[in-house]
């Protein structure tokens, strides 16, 4: 059987839903059964014998509660380990999981589904990749496990450029999400299956995006709960906790403070250096200009109050357009060319290959012809 057993689902009667699938995906995305009954149009005693498998939804009834929970439909036709977010949530703007917006929520399931059917297309292709991470004791400092950290990527001196590609190549499953406006910036996870697992905002600059991928590969070293996390306030002192832990970790490995000390002095920049000069030298270190003005402060190098005084009038500016096309940076170029060879392969059909990627069919048959062509060469 492949793994694109749905596409048969409409055609057969005998096709089988499990209830217990269909409440964890309600669960996961926190909502009452009323609620989908409403949304669903349909009498609140339809949802609970679906749920019970008394009775079982019709085809497009199942594809608008894929739709409601963030789920592919074949989600409901097997059993899949349970969403991390019922063990344990927590977010340092004090939210609970269910004060985050349905979108979020929404975002949050797709997330756990990418991750799902991505170790599925491993499976089904036979190239599962292996974890090469290990976590560390709870009471390792995190300014130590920044430097080791550096050494075991054989930084030396060099800024972290490539973080997301370094840690994919060692297992971690990293995909980059539009997560609505002030919500969360990542969320992380290690699961039983899935193996380590990061979401990052894909809305947010490349700069606070590097810095979030490294606060939440802290999260997965030392074990911490899944959370959800808002780094809108990079390398501002204030946070607590697993909180705290992960900045100093993430400052750390990021912007160590011999090099940076170093590049200020090659640059020779005054205690007062301009937007641009930050600017500059925020983009040597891949990270944002707030990260490296709080990290300049932290360090002595500019006056105090200095990167507030700044940020109160700093406008961003417009993004270039990136080389890379947006849905190829957001699900990876190793998600996107498994699941292009599985269509090759008849282990998945064209639609199924089209909802992994979030397009349209023609558009999904395009880059699985683009892809091939290119491999081709």
């Amino acid at each position: 059987m492949t793994i694109d057993t749905v596409e048969g689902l409409g055609k057969s009667k005998g096709h089988v839903i499990l209830g217990l699938q269909l409440q964890k995906a309600r669960e996961t995305v926190r909502f009452r059964p009323e609620e989908v009954a409403e949304r669903l149009g349909v009498h609140l005693v339809e949802i609970v014998d679906w749920e019970a498998e008394r009775t079982k939804p019709s085809l497009k009834q199942l594809e608008h509660l894929g739709e409601l929970y963030g789920r592919e439909i074949d989600y409901f036709l097997k059993k899949t380990p349970t969403s991390p977010t019922q063990v344990q949530f927590r977010s340092t703007t004090g939210l609970p999981f269910e004060g985050l917006s349905e979108e979020s929520r929404r975002v949050i399931a797709r997330f756990d589904e990418l991750c799902r059917i991505a170790l599925e297309l491993e499976r089904t292709l036979g190239k599962v990749q292996p974890v090469a991470i290990e976590r560390v004791p709870k009471n390792q400092p995190p300014a130590e496990l920044a430097r080791n950290q550096r050494s075991l990527f054989k930084l030396g001196g060099r800024p972290v450029g490539k973080l997301r590609d370094s840690l994919m190549q060692k297992g971690v499953r990293i995909f980059q999400l539009v997560v609505p406006p002030g919500q969360f910036s990542g969320f992380s996870y290690w699961h039983s299956e899935y193996g380590p697992c990061i979401l990052v905002n894909a809305k947010e600059v490349p700069g606070r995006r590097n810095f979030t991928i490294a606060h939440e590969y802290a999260h997965l070293l030392y074990g911490h709960p899944p959370s959800v996390c808002d780094i809108s306030g990079e390398g501002r002192p204030g946070s607590a906790g697993d909180e705290r832990v992960a900045d100093l970790f993430a400052v750390g490995f990021l912007l160590p403070a011999r090099l940076i000390d170093e590049d200020f002095s090659k640059y020779a920049l005054s205690k007062t250096p301009s937007i641009r000069e930050i600017g500059n030298m925020a983009g040597r270190w891949h990270v944002s200009v707030q990260a490296m003005l709080y990290r300049l402060e932290n360090l002595a190098l500019i006056e105090q109050d200095y990167a507030d005084y700044l940020l109160d009038s700093y406008q961003p500016p417009h993004p270039r357009v990136p080389k890379v096309p947006r849905w190829e940076r957001r699900l990876g170029k190793t998600f996107i060319s498994d699941a292009v060879e599985a269509y090759h392969k008849g282990d998945i059909s064209l639609g199924k290959l089209a909802r992994c990627l979030d397009m349209p069919l023609r558009k999904a048959l395009d880059v699985a012809e683009h892809i091939t062509q290119k491999g081709a060469k």
